[in-house]
C-alpha cells in the first residue's frame, strides 16, 4: 500500500506525460520482483529513493534539448545547421560570419542554455520587436514557427539549434537594416542622381561586439544613425504611431463651418481630446487660445500656406488626413540619414534640395543660411557628400559635355559661332576657332569650352569648388530675380547661392582669419579667375530631406520635386518594379545630333588670352571692358573683329 501510495503521489504532483506509464508499470513490477520489504528494514526510504530516481529520469527525457545541451549534442546540431545556413540568410557575408563566429567558440550556443533563452537573448529580442519604432519593418524580425517555443521548456534539439542560429541571423539583419542595408546601392537601385551608399557594419564584428556586451539592446540600437535630426524624426515617428488609432477616433467632420477663435462648436470637444487639452469646466465647446496655438502648430507641421489658427476647409481636410502618409515620409527620410556620413563635420555645409536652402554649420550652430536655386527636373542636382576645397573669384565657366552639345546646336541653328556667343574653345592649351572643328566626329571631352570672367558670366562673381564626378559646384548668378520664386528649380544641376559674397567671406574668415582677405575688394579689383585654395577643406553635404523637425519638436513637410522620396518608399515596400529610375545622368553624351553640323567661319584675328588677369598691361583694360556694353560676347567680338 505504501509503495502504491508513493507512486500515486508522484503521479499527482509531478504529472509525467502519458507515455511514461509504461515506465511506471515496469518499475512497479521490478519493485514487486525484488520484494523490497524483505531486503531492507526501511522500505519507505528505498521506495523514496526509487521514486526520486524515476522523477529524475522522467525529467531528463521530457526535456531532451536540455539533456543534449549538457551532453554536447547541441553544438553538433548547430554545426550541422550552419552547413545549410546559406539557404536561409539573405546576405552571403552573414552566412560566412555565422560560420566563423561559431567555429571560434566550438559551436557552443550564446543565446540559449539549459534553462532556455539567456538574459542577452531576451534583451536582444525585445529590441528587435520594436523595430517599427525605428522605421524598420517589424515583420523582418519575427521568430519563425519552429523556433517559437523558446520558453516552454520542451525544445527539441532541432528547435534549439534553429533558435540559436535564427537569433544571431536576426541580430545581423537588424544591424544591417539599421545602417541602411535595405537599399544597399541607391545609385544603382533608385537613380544615379542619388550618389550615396550606406556604410554597413562588418557582420563578424557585429556578432563579436553584441554577444560580449552586458547591454546588447543598447549596442543594437547604436547601429542606427546618431545624427540629431534622425533622433528627432524617430521620436516623431513613435509619437505618430501612438496617435494613429487615437486620430482615427478623434476626427472632425471634413465638411463643416469655419471656426474662429472664441467661437463655440461641438467639434472643439474632439479637438481638445485630440491635442490633449483639458478645458476649464463649462468651456468644453469654446475655441480657446490654447487650442488655437495647437491648431497653428498643426498647420505649420503640414506645411499649410496659412498658419492662422482658423479651422477652415483646408485645415479640416488636413485634420482628417490619415497619418500613414506622414509616417511613410518620416521613414523615407530616416532611411536617407542611414546613408549619410557618420560624422558630418564640426563645421560643414549642408544643402537641402527640397527646401532649396544652404546652411553653414559651425560648431553645431548656424553661421550662414540662404536661399539657393537647384537643378531642373531633367537636370537635377545630384545628392552626395564631398569636401569644398577652393573658392574662385571672378571665375570662368567651364562647360560640361552635356551643355557643350546644346551650345553647339544652338550656335548652328542661329548661324553663329561659339565665339560670338561669348565662349572660348581650347584643345589642350591652344585656343581653336569653333568653325575649324569637325563637330560630327569630334570627341567633346577633348575640347575645353568656357565662358570667360566678366559681365554676363553665368557664374557671376564667385564659385565654390568641390571636385566631383557630377561636375557640379556652388556659384553666384546674374539672374537674381529667380531667388524670389517659391519653387527654385532652374539650374543645369549646380547650386546657385543668393548671397555668395557673404558666404565666401564667412568661409575665408574661418579658414584664414578675420578679414585676412576682403572678398568684396577682390571681386571689384582682383585678378580674373582668382582661385583661393582653402587651408582646411570643408565637408559639404547635398541632401534630399522632405521632413525636418525643429528644436521645439515642430515638424515641417516639403514637396518631393525629384521623386526620390517616392522611390525610397517603393523600395522599402519591396515594389522595385514600380521604381522609375529616370535617365543616367553620368552616361556619355550622345553626339549623334552633331552629324553634319558646321559652324560659320570667322576672319582670322589674334585671339586674346582670357586666362590672364585684367589690368592696364593686358590687351583689354578695365576701362575698355566697362565701355563694351558689359557683355562677354561684345568683348570677344571686339577682340576678334566679329
Amino acid at each position: 500500500m505504501g509503495q502504491n501510495m508513493g507512486f500515486g503521489l508522484f503521479e499527482q504532483f509531478f504529472m509525467p506525460p502519458p507515455h511514461y506509464s509504461v515506465i511506471n508499470k515496469q518499475l512497479r513490477y521490478q519493485t514487486r520482483k525484488w520484494n523490497i520489504k524483505t531486503m531492507h528494514p526501511a522500505p519507505q526510504f528505498l521506495t523514496s529513493v526509487c521514486l526520486f530516481a524515476v522523477f529524475i529520469f522522467c525529467t531528463i527525457i521530457s526535456h531532451p534539448a536540455h539533456a543534449q545541451i549538457a551532453s554536447g549534442s547541441l553544438p553538433v546540431a548547430i554545426q550541422d545547421r550552419l552547413g545549410t545556413i546559406s539557404e536561409t540568410v539573405s546576405e552571403p557575408l552573414d552566412g560566412e560570419a555565422l560560420n566563423t563566429f561559431y567555429a571560434a567558440r566550438d559551436f557552443r550556443p550564446v543565446w540559449v542554455d539549459e534553462t532556455g533563452p539567456t538574459r542577452a537573448a531576451t534583451m536582444a529580442l525585445n529590441t528587435l520587436r520594436q523595430a517599427g519604432d525605428w522605421g524598420l519593418n517589424e515583420t523582418d524580425f519575427q521568430i519563425v514557427a519552429n523556433a517559437q517555443p523558446l520558453t516552454d521548456g520542451r525544445w527539441s534539439i532541432a528547435q534549439t539549434a534553429d533558435a540559436e542560429i535564427e537569433i544571431s541571423s536576426l541580430v545581423l539583419k537588424y544591424a544591417r537594416h539599421a545602417r541602411g542595408g535595405r537599399i544597399a546601392n541607391p545609385s544603382l537601385q533608385l537613380t544615379t542622381y542619388i550618389d550615396r551608399r550606406p556604410d554597413l557594419a562588418d557582420p563578424l564584428t557585429v556578432l563579436n561586439e553584441i554577444t560580449t556586451s552586458s547591454s546588447p539592446d543598447v549596442l543594437i540600437l547604436g547601429y542606427h544613425p546618431q545624427h540629431a535630426q534622425f533622433q528627432k524624426l524617430q521620436k516623431l515617428l513613435v509619437a505618430m504611431r501612438g496617435e494613429q488609432n487615437q486620430t482615427q477616433n478623434l476626427k472632425i467632420a471634413i465638411k463643416g463651418p469655419t471656426l474662429m477663435p472664441g467661437q463655440t462648436h461641438p467639434d472643439v470637444a474632439a479637438l481638445n481630446r485630440r491635442f490633449s487639452i483639458t478645458p476649464v469646466a463649462g468651456s468644453e465647446l469654446l475655441y480657446t487660445p490654447e487650442l488655437v496655438a495647437a491648431i497653428k502648430r498643426f498647420q505649420k507641421s503640414v506645411s499649410m500656406s496659412r498658419v492662422d489658427g482658423i479651422i477652415g476647409p483646408a485645415t479640416r481636410k488636413a485634420l482628417n488626413t490619415a497619418p500613414k502618409n506622414k509616417s511613410e515620409t518620416i521613414i523615407a527620410n530616416m532611411e536617407q540619414w542611414r546613408w549619410m556620413p557618420k560624422d558630418l563635420g564640426a563645421s560643414h555645409i549642408f544643402v537641402n534640395v527640397p527646401e532649396a536652402s544652404i546652411h553653414y554649420i559651425k560648431d553645431g550652430a548656424s553661421a550662414f543660411k540662404e536661399r539657393v536655386i537647384i537643378g531642373k527636373r531633367d537636370t537635377q542636382t545630384p545628392i552626395f557628400s564631398d569636401s569644398l576645397s577652393t573658392i574662385v573669384l571672378r571665375p570662368n565657366w567651364q562647360i560640361p559635355d552635356s551643355i557643350k552639345l546644346n551650345k553647339i546646336l544652338s550656335a548652328a541653328q542661329s548661324g553663329r559661332t561659339l565665339e560670338s556667343m561669348g565662349y572660348v574653345v581650347k584643345k589642350g592649351s591652344r585656343v581653336i576657332q569653333s568653325s575649324r572643328i569637325n563637330w560630327s566626329r569630334a570627341n567633346l571631352s577633348a575640347y575645353t569650352m568656357y565662358q570667360p570672367s566678366g559681365g554676363g558670366n553665368a557664374l557671376g562673381n564667385v564659385k565654390f569648388l568641390f571636385p566631383n564626378k557630377h561636375s557640379v559646384y556652388l556659384h553666384d548668378t546674374p539672374s537674381r530675380n529667380l531667388f524670389s520664386a517659391s519653387e527654385r528649380l532652374f539650374s543645369h544641376g549646380c547650386v546657385r547661392v543668393k548671397d555668395p559674397l557673404t558666404f565666401a567671406q564667412t568661409l575665408l574668415d574661418e579658414d584664414r582669419g578675420q578679414r585676412s582677405l576682403d572678398v568684396a575688394k577682390l571681386v571689384k579689383r582682383g585678378a580674373m579667375n582668382n582661385a583661393i585654395t582653402l587651408d582646411t577643406q570643408v565637408p559639404i553635404h547635398i541632401g534630399y530631406f522632405t521632413a525636418w523637425v525643429d528644436d521645439d519638436g515642430t515638424a515641417s513637410y516639403l514637396t518631393d520635386p525629384y521623386g526620390h522620396q517616392k522611390r525610397i518608399t517603393l523600395a522599402l515596400d519591396r515594389k522595385w518594379e514600380k521604381i522609375e529610375r529616370g535617365v543616367d545622368h553620368l552616361a556619355s553624351v550622345d553626339t549623334s545630333k552633331l552629324r553634319n553640323i558646321t559652324l560659320p567661319k570667322v576672319a582670322a584675328k589674334p585671339t586674346p588670352n582670357f586666362d590672364k588677369p585684367w589690368g592696364v598691361t593686358n590687351s583689354f583694360s578695365q576701362t575698355r571692358y566697362r565701355s563694351s556694353r558689359n557683355t562677354v560676347g561684345d568683348m570677344i567680338r571686339a577682340a576678334i573683329g566679329n
